[in-house]
């Protein structure tokens, strides 16, 4: 559904989400029973419009009063007549109100609720916990992060199948919690590392555009967590626990909280955020269509043993044949949401090759799911903090 021309609209429009597999788009609006005209709008401006596909549901607020209500908080803050420090502002998706991520929630949660509507009543604000994006270069930080550790972070540790002194790189993927103990756990590729390896961040500088294969090995940075005893080939996943955690994902020049898991299928659409790809000038690599929702193949662990994993398969052929390449295993997979993300699952492997990289990168790329690994490894996402 082309939103042009109505997202500006103040009367009735909050928002629309997309639920591919269903094949239904939920628009939101604040006066259900005036959605025909709006709808009939769109229909006139794109007429391929679905209308059928179309799910009414009511918004709390228009999009119109809570921008203002997002741009009253930001001017507060400029102002410094803001009694807490914003990391970020978003739009809740449902038109609920506004997603607000601070340091300090309890805090903030104390203070005035400063933002009105047009009507001047208060905007609902929900305070979540979150660092301030950091001010050093992104690719940076997603080479060298600092604790707590987000899902995109480079990784680094021995290379088993290459002796003691061959150094392996990764991507962190999903940060979970520990159900038995509480303690939190950073995945990864089970492929990537043996248990007892202790893993780290990547020394600066960070790579040039290009230049990942072919940099100077920096060795090791910051220390990540070490590879807990349980692990599972079959999802080809396994926990790093030492140091902290967040549940976010380091996008193409930021992060973004983890909402939600979920399982992927046929026809779906999701991203990758493996390192190997972000330094090879290809950022966070969307597009990637669901083409087998059930896929078992076969991996080489560090060991050197083959394992039988079961996951899911995606490409971006025709469009385009760049899908992931050596580096991003471990990484995440997910499904963008603008200001959140759902995860659906960590990189595994990839098969075919491009014309980009074609002994390094592949054009289709296999995930195992984050549902069925949370499970099988007792494990729960890690909250927002």
């Amino acid at each position: 559904m082309d939103t042009a021309g109505t997202q500006d609209d103040p009367a009735i429009y909050s928002s629309l989400s997309i639920d591919a597999p269903a094949g239904v788009v939920h628009l939101y609006v604040t006066d259900p029973a005036q959605s025909a005209s709006l709808i009939g709008a769109a229909k006139k401006r794109d007429p391929p419009i679905r209308t059928g596909s179309i799910d009414v549901r009511k918004a709390r607020y228009t999009l119109t009063q809570l921008r203002a209500a997002r741009s009253a908080l930001y001017t507060q803050q400029q102002n410094k007549k803001l009694q807490y420090r914003l990391s970020y502002v978003a739009v809740e998706p449902d038109g609920g109100g506004l997603e607000v991520g601070t340091p300090d929630p309890d805090q903030a949660a104390t203070a005035p609720l400063a933002p009105f509507t047009g009507d001047q009543a208060p905007v609902e604000i929900r305070f979540v916990k979150a660092a301030a994006v950091r001010p050093t270069a992104w690719r940076d930080t997603k080479w060298s992060d600092n604790a707590p550790y987000i899902g995109g972070d480079s990784l680094v540790g021995p290379d088993h199948a290459d002796g003691p002194n061959y150094l392996n790189r990764c991507t962190a993927g999903l940060p979970a919690v520990r159900n038995s103990d509480g303690k939190q756990a950073l995945l990864t590729a089970a492929h990537c590392y043996r248990p007892s390896d202790r893993i780290y961040t990547y020394n600066p500088p960070a790579p040039a555009t290009g230049k990942f294969y072919t940099a100077p090995d920096t060795g090791e940075d910051k220390y990540v967590g070490t590879v807990d005893p349980l692990f599972s080939y079959y999802y080809d996943a396994e926990e790093l626990v030492g140091s902290s955690n967040n549940a976010d994902i380091s996008d193409s020049a930021s992060w973004k909280p983890i909402a939600s898991t979920a399982y992927s299928y046929n026809g779906d659409y999701v991203c990758q955020d493996g390192i190997a790809s972000f330094f090879m000038g290809f950022g966070i690599v969307c597009g990637i269509e669901v083409k087998n929702q059930d896929i078992t193949y076969t991996i080489v662990s560090s060991d050197g043993k083959q394992h039988t994993t079961r996951g899911v398969e995606g490409t971006r052929l025709p469009t385009n044949d760049w899908a992931v390449a050596e580096g991003g295993s471990g990484g995440m997979v997910y499904a963008d949401n603008g200001s959140s993300v759902q995860a659906r699952g960590i990189i595994s492997a990839g098969h075919g090759t491009t014309t980009e990289d074609p002994s390094d990168a592949s054009n289709y790329i296999e995930w195992t799911e984050v549902p069925d690994i949370l499970k099988d490894l007792n494990l729960k996402l890690n909250p927002a903090k």
